[in-house]
Parts: C-alpha cells; structure tokens; sequence
C-alpha cells in the first residue's frame, strides 16, 4: 500500500502515527528527542507532517515508546517511501521553503478546489501569462528566472494529464477573466486556453459572475487539497506575498468545505462558464 502514496502524505501520516505512539507511551516531545538524538521542536515538526524522518531515528522512536517488530516495521516501511525523491524536487531553486510543502501536497492530492480571484489557478496558466506574472510580482527577473518559472509551473500542469489526475475544481472570480496580465495578446491566448482544458472531465471550472454580489470568500483567494488515502489529511493552504498559512484543523477544513460549496452554488454552471471564458477571449 505504502508505494501507492505519494511521499507527502507518507510523511504525514507517519507523523500521526508516531505522535499517537508518544502520546500512549506517557513520553513528551523533549523526551522524545533526547532519546533519538533531535530537539523537541524536530519531534514536533515530524508528527505535523512538515519535516522527514530519518530510518534510524523512526526505529529509536519506536524502541522508547516500547512499539511492538511488527508495527516498527510497517513505520519502517513508509519512512523509506517517504524519503524516495520527488517527481519535482528539481525545481527546489524556482520556490521558497514555504512553497516547496504546498507542491508536495498538491502532488499528492486526489481532488483540488480552488477559488482565485485576481489571477487564474496556476495549474491553468499558459507561459506567457505566467511569465508576465512573475514579471509584475518580482520585476528583476532574468531571462533564465521566467524559463525555469515556466519549467516548473508546466511540470507541476503535468499531473493533470497523467494516467492517476486530480479532481481540479476552480471557481474564478470574473474580475480574473477580465484582467489582461501581459496585455491583449496573451490574455486571449490565455483564456482560449481555460476554455479547452476546462472540457476535460477532470477539470470542472465555474466562474462567479460580477452580478453575484457579496460572497463568502472575499477575503481572499484559497486552495483546499483532499487526500483519498485519508480525509484526516484534508488542509486549506492561503497564501500571501511573504508565505503560506496551512490550516489543517478538522473544523477550519470544515468552514472552508461549506464557503466552497456556498460559491459553487453561486457561480455560474459549468456550460455557461465555458460560454462567458468564450466571449471575454472574443471581446479582448
């Protein structure tokens, strides 16, 4: 089962599963770490799923919370799974450390929703818009800045493609469509673009319209990632310009299922969200 995960839910659910070990054994995140080796704050960050593990320290974690061969084992297991490298850890020099964990996390969810309302989802972007975006938002960018931004965002586009894709659900906000990033050229090549691949049957996009009004998610934009392998890994990832913020609390996911569901009711249909895309291509 263990090779059939992707390595960051690997990651988190080995956390889980040590730190409800920690927990049955009477033994504190300190103890913990003096025991294997590593500070307190380490054992932390592994049991929240935001930092690896090493094999070893896995087996002297589990020898001091008294675990059983046969559990240590299948830990054991998904340590090494989980440390294999990644389809995109090539592109570790395009993305801050910040970002690096919501990439792991993408590539490992099974269904994407996702609300934008100044720019169109990133898996959706063509490479003029994307260098025209990198342009605006860090004007000192090199020539071999925007190829290696183009790089990466079309490898990370890939999975849509792939034998195994995610459920990728957008609801863009109108005011996207109309924004001509990198001027009339490139954004009607863009939108033509969301236009075609939104005829994918894994690719569901619905528009909110100007006349919609006021809205639960106007505070800003998010991505909620679901894992198949388990709803308890279900988070919501913000971001803003210095970072992202990741809530991962069974009640905050919540909240956010019912704002997405809330906006997926007030959004136009699909059918004609393709015609309104259609038209704004035309009139640009």
């Amino acid at each position: 089962m263990a090779d059939e995960l992707g390595r960051t839910v690997l990651r988190r659910q080995l956390g889980k599963e040590l730190k409800r070990l920690r927990e049955a054994a009477g033994k504190t995140t300190i103890e913990a770490g003096a025991y294997a080796g590593i500070k307190g704050g380490t054992v932390s960050k592994i049991e929240n799923g935001k930092q690896g593990i090493r094999v070893a320290n896995v087996r002297l974690l589990c020898q001091f919370y008294g675990v059983s061969d046969q559990i240590t084992e299948g830990l054991l297991v998904r340590a090494v799974e989980a440390e294999k490298p990644g389809r995109l850890d090539s592109y570790a020099d395009t993305m801050p450390d910040w970002f690096a964990r919501f990439v792991g996390l993408e590539e490992d969810a099974s269904v994407i929703a996702e609300y934008e309302s100044e720019v169109l989802p990133g898996l959706l972007q063509t490479a003029d818009y994307i260098k025209a975006l990198r342009r605006a938002v860090e004007p000192s960018s090199t020539a071999d800045d925007l190829r290696r931004s183009v790089a990466f965002r079309q490898a990370r586009q890939e999975r849509l493609s792939s034998p195994r894709p995610p459920l990728l659900h957008c609801v863009i906000n109108e005011g996207a469509l109309h924004r001509e990033v990198g001027g009339k050229d490139v954004m009607r090549e863009q939108l033509r673009h969301l236009a075609e691949v939104g005829k994918r049957p894994n690719v569901h996009l619905q528009v909110l319209p100007f006349e919609s009004g006021a809205h639960p998610a106007m505070t800003a934009p998010f991505i909620m990632l679901r894992f198949e392998a388990a709803d308890d890994l279900d988070l919501v990832y913000l971001e803003h310009d210095l970072g992202g913020t990741y809530l991962e609390k069974p009640p905050q996911v919540k909240r956010y299922e019912v704002i997405f569901g809330q906006l997926t009711k007030t959004a136009l249909s699909r059918a004609k969200s393709a015609e309104l895309i259609a038209r704004v291509a035309e009139q640009i």
